[in-house]
């Protein structure tokens, strides 16, 4: 009977330190960010206005890597973004990451890269939304201890509470700050569906409290073969679905501008079927931007929609602690950042009409400098 027991004594604790191990194999993860000084998100775009870049942009976009390869930035990840009008074609996409506002300034002020904005042809189609971030209304949340987003200029740690819940992003942020947009609405900007290029500079550095930048990112990198013919056959369709939702919604739902990016080295993904999709999401390493109005906006749109609510659902049962996909490979990450007025400062030279904040441009909520088409807005 003491044999027994004691079989039964290490059968447990085999078990025990099994749940333990996939547990530590399954640890989420944030960022902590310095509390001393803001840092920066600065992402620069230049539209090709056709399927691929002619030869004098293609010289604007290899000047432009240039400058960027001479920085103190912590990381600096180039995408391509394909517009979800699919008329307008593809854009480069660079993603940069700075410890401090101080280091990105230094930079941006140097007279090579001042000398390059400041005479881009009216048509360059070159644009840039600044970002400035605390620690204090910022969270980066990832499944993986890498390198990726807001963690670059942050330390990893890991996520052990406010999690998986709706309202666990705002929990840790703020409390003592409301974190809500004064405005009650903000109409539906002023934008094209076409492929207008609007010539000249609009510069907008005035806006409303508390816009909310959310960014999401997936990579498929290091998924081995079972893990990715189960994703194929069990999200992907679901996943594409939600993601075109967002990116097709308006301020009506809260949204003020939205990108799908993605890696245009990385391979891609299989696909499963006839519908057709946004280019980026047929990516192995892929990300989507976007502005909300505010956070309240964010989770409210997650709410009301059955695509979101069964991915959800879905997500939780194949790779939660007694899902066939638990401890996989599949890399995710969010970065959530609410932005006070003076924290970003957006500017478009020669870009398609409504291109990120363009169409705000003039609102009430807005303001903005437009150097030789004032006519226009």
């Amino acid at each position: 009977m003491r044999q027994e027991d004691k079989r039964n004594r290490l059968n447990m604790a085999g078990k025990r330190r099994s749940r333990s191990s996939r547990r530590l194999k399954h640890k989420r993860f944030r960022s902590q960010f310095s509390e001393s000084h803001p840092f920066v998100l600065a992402i620069f775009g230049c539209q090709y206005h056709d399927d691929e870049p002619d030869a004098s942009k293609s010289a604007l976009i290899a000047r432009f890597q240039t400058l960027l390869s001479h920085t103190r930035a912590k990381h600096i990840e180039t995408l391509e973004n394909d517009d979800i009008n699919e008329e307008r074609g593809s854009s480069r996409v660079w993603m940069s990451y700075w410890f401090s506002p101080q280091q990105y300034e230094s930079w941006w002020q140097s007279p090579n890269v001042a000398s390059f904005w400041r005479f881009l042809p009216n048509t360059a189609g070159f644009w840039r939304e600044k970002l400035q971030f605390t620690a204090k209304n910022s969270m980066f949340e990832s499944n993986h201890a890498r390198p990726n987003g807001f963690s670059h200029v942050g330390s990893f740690a890991p996520l052990v509470d406010k999690t998986g819940y709706w309202g666990a992003y705002r929990d840790r942020l703020d409390p003592n700050d409301s974190l809500a947009c004064p405005l009650q609405s903000i109409a539906i900007p002023c934008q094209s569906t076409g492929t207008k290029v609007r010539p000249g500079r609009v510069k907008i550095d005035t806006f409303p409290e508390n816009i909310c930048c959310v960014i999401e990112g997936q990579d498929f990198s290091s998924v081995h073969d079972k893990e990715l013919q189960y994703w194929c056959e069990n999200f992907d369709e679901l996943t594409n679905e939600w993601v075109t939702i967002c990116l097709e919604a308006d301020s009506l739902d809260g949204i003020l501008s939205s990108r799908i990016c993605h890696d245009p080295t990385s391979s891609l993904i299989p696909s499963t079927t006839s519908r057709h999709w946004a280019g980026g999401l047929k990516h192995n390493r892929r990300l989507q931007i976007f502005y909300f109005q505010d956070l309240s906006f964010m989770e409210r749109l997650g709410k009301k929609y059955q695509a979101h609510r069964d991915l959800r659902k879905a997500f939780s049962q194949a790779y939660g602690p007694d899902g066939p996909m638990f401890g996989g490979d599949l890399l995710l990450w969010v970065d959530l950042g609410v932005l006070k007025a003076g924290d970003i400062e957006a500017e478009y030279v020669g870009c398609y009409e409504g291109t990120g904040f363009m169409g705000f441009a003039g609102h009430e909520a807005f303001g903005g400098e437009n150097k030789g088409v004032r006519a226009h807005l």
